[in-house]
């Protein structure tokens, strides 16, 4: 077989699943060919190719006829199916033929990687009492492994479907409104550690209000309290002192928040879209489960991790819904791909 002076190679040290692999061959212009081949697995699509002047598709491969360039060859591929490893190596062969007969071969091997979320500890039940502190009530150990950055979404059902319990800032103003609109303006605590931009907290504020006016935010307080309230936030005469008081509370709930998530961020590789998740626990509810939804950084989305958990309610008066955070430890066991290489 023929030798090859390679003048530059390259294919990209790591990918994540689905993700584009650039791979460039540049050779001394003396060596002699009439035909490349690609050959490639079959769960291996190429993308884009460079600096090919005709080509054709096989069913071993692509047989590239004529480039443009003589002694240089670029393309893209790219995984196409869901990674079920952390780690993968697909190999991607270039020959090259000169009246019929291999000359020489050159191989790629290209490093896919991918995230995986695993459960490591949950309780094996949730027992409600008098005397429980609920917000140590719920403790979830998660690891991720594997390599790359992920976004987590959990969802919270107890008997029907899914739901994104996580991002409460609407229910909080909401419940903080609520509890605050008979005070006069002196009454209300002002926090003004953080600016907030004026127009963007405006056009949120705004938001708010026509949707607490729809009845689109649920409320939890007494019927008549919410009747009152009701009317207050209704009341035209009211409107300057409506987006006065939800300004003002809105503004402090999210200087809150940032300081919140800011110090409690849960790990490097780990974002939690809307925060740490919670559940409401009525008298008849049995079972929790807790489903977490994740991407890459790519926006792949792999396979969920759920939990079940049972419950025990022993409490005198079980007519009241709890609200019970879901505290979630995090644990990483990061690959790195130059260090296996």
């Amino acid at each position: 077989m023929s030798s090859l002076k390679v003048i530059s190679e390259y294919v990209a040290p790591w990918a994540l699943c689905r993700e584009e692999i650039p791979i460039h061959l540049v050779w001394e212009t003396d060596f002699e060919y009439d035909r490349i081949q690609i050959d490639f697995p079959s769960d291996i699509e190429i993308k884009e190719l460079l600096n090919v002047e005709r080509h054709e598709t096989t069913d071993s491969g692509i047989v590239i006829k004529a480039l443009k360039t003589p002694n240089f060859l670029g393309f893209y591929a790219q995984l196409r199916r869901m990674c079920e490893e952390q780690h993968q190596k697909r190999h991607i062969k270039i020959d090259f033929y000169s009246g019929g007969e291999l000359k020489y071969t050159h191989t790629f091997v290209a490093n896919i990687y991918r995230p995986k979320l695993s459960l490591l500890q949950a309780p094996e039940k949730i027992i409600l009492s008098d005397k429980v502190d609920i917000s140590k009530l719920i403790n979830i150990s998660m690891k991720l492994s594997g390599f790359g950055r992920v976004q987590v979404k959990p969802e919270i059902s107890t008997g029907g479907e899914f739901v994104a319990r996580a991002d409460r800032l609407y229910y909080e103003l909401a419940r903080r409104i609520a509890s605050t609109f008979r005070l006069e303006e002196g009454d209300l605590e002002a926090e003004k550690a953080i600016e907030i931009d004026a127009a963007w907290l405006q056009s949120m504020a705004e938001s708010f209000i026509e949707n607490m006016r729809a009845g689109k935010i649920s409320l939890e307080i007494d019927k008549s309290d919410l009747e009152e309230f009701r009317a207050w936030i209704s009341d035209p005469d009211n409107a300057d002192n409506v987006m006065k008081l939800v300004h003002g509370q809105l503004e402090n709930l999210l200087i809150q928040s940032l300081l919140f998530y800011l110090e409690k961020h849960p790990s490097d590789n780990v974002e939690l879209g809307a925060g740490n998740p919670y559940t409401l626990i009525e008298s008849a509810t049995r079972k929790l489960r807790i489903r977490f939804r994740y991407k890459d950084a790519l926006k792949t989305e792999y396979p969920p991790v759920e939990v079940e958990i049972p419950i025990e309610d022993k409490r005198t008066d079980r007519s009241k819904v709890l609200e019970v955070p879901i505290n979630i430890r995090w644990e990483e066991q990061m690959t790195n791909p130059l260090a296996e290489r």
